[in-house]
């Protein structure tokens, strides 16, 4: 499904510190395809209590590695087919009063995105944006004049196999576990084979849209 949360002129004030914080406007769209919230709440509580039991206890490192990486493979699936979450804020002013240098922020937009999925079809994708316009930054420090006024960041890695990187994964961690002497032996080895793995299923990266101005 898909939505969207809209917050108008929201207003932050800490007088302890001198700050002021008003936003014209702060947007959150959000879409989800196939994602599974039960799924993800139970691979997260899986996963605290397992690191948290590797804190106070002491666990088999076989058996425990193992079911620390089943528990963290089960959160990434549970993300389904796309999860699509963007969040973006206009017309920010803020003010920081200090006595020997203050500082006057505006802003006339920013955004943050990030994108996550394909865990059902084995193509798996990971992609986020960054980004800002319109800044302008006020103060005494000599380095004003060097803050960019417009930017953006975005980049996307697309067609993960998943499952075949998780197996190579699972084996390494089963053979450290057995013989910790050849950890370093296997991590090379697991480095050598995924270049390959990735090759064979098509990865790419995007970078797309991006500036500094």
């Amino acid at each position: 499904g898909k939505g969207f949360i809209v917050l108008k002129e929201p207003q932050l004030e800490v007088p302890e510190h001198s700050v002021s914080l008003k936003i014209g406007g702060l947007r959150n769209d959000f879409a989800f395809d196939k994602y599974d919230i039960k799924a993800f709440k139970t691979s997260q509580k899986r996963l605290a209590s397992l690191i948290e039991a590797a804190e106070t206890q002491g666990l088999d490192e076989k058996a425990h590695g193992q079911e620390l990486y089943n528990a963290l493979l089960n959160l990434y699936k549970s993300f389904g087919e796309n999860t699509d979450l963007d969040y973006s804020l206009a017309n920010v002013s803020m003010n920081v009063q200090k006595d020997d240098n203050p500082v006057q922020l505006q802003l006339d937009e920013g955004r943050l995105g990030l994108e996550i999925g394909g865990f059902i079809s084995d193509k798996v994708f990971l992609g986020t944006d960054f980004g800002f316009d319109g800044l302008v930054v006020k103060t005494n420090e000599p380095h004003e004049a060097l803050m960019p006024q417009d930017l953006n960041f975005a980049l996307a890695v697309r067609n993960i196999p998943l499952e075949d990187i998780s197996e190579v994964l699972k084996n390494t961690i089963q053979s450290t576990s057995q013989n910790p002497k050849m950890s370093d032996v296997a991590m090379m080895s697991l480095m050598m084979r995924l270049p390959a793995i990735l090759s064979q299923s098509g990865t790419l990266i995007e970078m797309r849209n991006n500036y500094i101005g």
